[in-house]
């Protein structure tokens, strides 16, 4: 599976909507790799190269992604302008109070409420991964099914207190599926609202990198930490036995 997880990764930054020339195949994998994934249905035979099996509906768009690239640069931009008033107006506000001057403490009070009248900027919110764990910790661990006494008996008598085991872990079971829903969910958000991986969760390797090794390491994204060319070397020299 990592040509398939590299060559899609390659088509999402590259917005080539499922295809993979053959000369960039060559550098993510093998032949027989491809073709095993012709084989089996993931891939389809295509003039110069390959394309992903029903791309479409697993994934957006060329031009809804530009559009969702485009919308999250203009709100960048504007959040950058709020962010950048505020700064000034913070320091103008922490200034005034060591001016020397008559109209201090004028100065400093319009600053402030100028600072407080402007909107925080904040950013689209991206789960962190991990959220909720600490609360769910108590049910990391399965309880036993049979009581203290019976617990390793192959087969215990007749027991209430066997009776009550069954019956929290069977609760224990509900809540934990419950937890592990959420946590796939959270983790789908927090992909599509990031915009330094695919909806999938996959680090983009950057064209500079690519230039000089056309198999990097496939990276996971964590949606806090930018990740530099300098990040990316190491990596690879960690990846190196």
């Amino acid at each position: 599976m990592g040509l398939w997880v590299r060559a899609g990764s390659w088509s999402m930054q590259q917005l080539t909507e499922g295809f993979v020339p053959a000369a960039i195949v060559r550098g993510l994998g093998s032949a027989a790799q491809a073709k095993k994934l012709v084989e089996v249905g993931l891939w389809t035979t295509a003039d110069g190269g390959y394309r992903f099996h029903d791309w479409g509906e697993r994934q957006m768009s060329k031009a809804e992604i530009e559009d969702r690239r485009r919308k999250r640069a203009d709100a960048g931009r504007k959040g950058g302008q709020v962010s950048g008033q505020a700064r000034q107006l913070r320091a103008q506000a922490n200034a005034a109070p060591n001016a020397r001057t008559s109209t201090a403490p004028t100065a400093s009070a319009d600053a402030r409420r100028a600072v407080e009248q402007l909107p925080e900027h904040n950013a689209t919110p991206v789960p962190a991964h991990g959220l909720g764990n600490a609360s769910r910790g108590a049910r990391s661990t399965p309880p036993d099914r049979q009581c203290a006494i019976h617990r390793t008996h192959p087969a215990p008598p007749p027991c209430g207190a066997c009776g009550d085991a069954r019956r929290a872990r069977q609760r224990w079971e509900v809540a934990h599926g419950n937890d592990l829903r959420a946590d796939a969910v959270q983790r789908r958000e927090a992909a599509r609202h990031c915009v330094m991986c695919d909806d999938a969760g996959w680090r983009h390797p950057p064209a500079e990198l690519l230039a000089v090794n056309p198999d990097p390491p496939v990276l996971r994204c964590d949606h806090h930490t930018v990740t530099s060319l300098d990040h990316w070397h190491t990596t690879e020299e960690e990846a190196t036995p």
